[in-house]
């Protein structure tokens, strides 16, 4: 009768603990996930994963662990943090250091310090810090996605351009393959329609699947649309993954040719064909 109670009180913890998610760490809190008890030693060949030597793709090298009295998780990113040691870029700040990582419901839960943090990194080296942090955990089996905090608590960007607000999944898409950035496309999209390149913006398209319009239909109704617009600015953007279809949610200053203005927020939808991202659909948020 006592361990059939006892399986019932694991199981109902287990529930407890593995359908939730976690806005702040803090080991003090009653809130905090229980701790997984650390292993005596590790002796392996691991993958780290850091931009290449040009920082055009993210790459991997091996590196081999003997540590004893850490979690596996943590040694990945102690030994990430230290750097290539190979002819790889380091991208992660010198100054980052691991607060704390825990694994529950095969989601890291990984806090860095606030030296994590710099503005002044560009779009590409954003999503190098973010998935060589993800892809180098994720390559442990009982981890399938890493949720980043810093200092503690939950940001909606890392930086300025990628989502952090939820746990992010790994990108084999980002590995040993060119980074292209997905903002370019709907940059270029602008350009052909405030200089009424209708033809352009709908081969910026992808095959239409997505609006299920024709070619015809789409440049008749952008040209509705767009004829009397004089400029389109992008204020801010960000990516919710680096992948082989991705979301965009682009904010947008629209100024007509009889200066009336107005922001919008869009939702682009991009699919990656032949060595750049094209429009599969988009949509107003407001």
């Amino acid at each position: 009768m006592f361990k059939k109670t006892l399986l019932i009180l694991l199981v109902f913890t287990f529930l407890l603990t593995g359908c939730q998610t976690y806005d702040n760490f803090d080991k003090g809190n009653s809130n905090y996930p229980p701790i997984e008890p650390y292993p005596t030693k590790y002796d392996s060949n691991i993958k780290l994963y850091y931009p290449d030597e040009y920082s055009e793709m993210l790459t991997w090298e091996v590196r081999d662990i003997k540590e004893q009295n850490r979690n596996f998780e943590e040694i990945l990113i102690l030994e990430l943090l230290k750097g290539s040691q190979k002819d790889n870029s380091n991208v992660i700040p010198e100054d980052t250091e691991l607060l704390s990582i825990d694994v529950i419901a095969r989601t890291a839960y990984v806090n860095f310090s606030k030296g994590i943090l710099d503005n002044n990194k560009s779009e590409i080296n954003e999503a190098f810090v973010l998935y060589s942090i993800v892809n180098t955990l994720t390559q442990l089996d009982k981890i399938t996605n890493v949720q980043i905090f810093i200092e503690g608590e939950r940001r909606d960007v890392l930086y300025d351009n990628y989502d952090i607000n939820q746990p992010i999944d790994r990108s084999g898409f980002i590995i040993n393959k060119k980074y292209v950035s997905p903002i370019i496309t709907i940059k270029k999209y602008n350009d052909f329609l405030i200089n009424n390149d209708y033809f352009s913006a709908v081969n910026l398209h992808y095959e239409n699947k997505g609006l299920g319009i024709s070619n015809r239909l789409l440049k008749s109704e952008l040209k509705q649309f767009y004829t009397d617009v004089k400029r389109i600015t992008i204020l801010d953007y960000a990516i919710d993954r680096y992948d082989f279809k991705i979301k965009v949610r682009v904010k947008s200053k629209i100024l007509y040719k009889n200066n009336e203005q107005y922001d919008r927020v869009s939702i682009y939808e991009l699919v990656y064909d032949n060595g750049e991202y094209k429009i599969y659909d988009f949509y107003k948020e407001y």
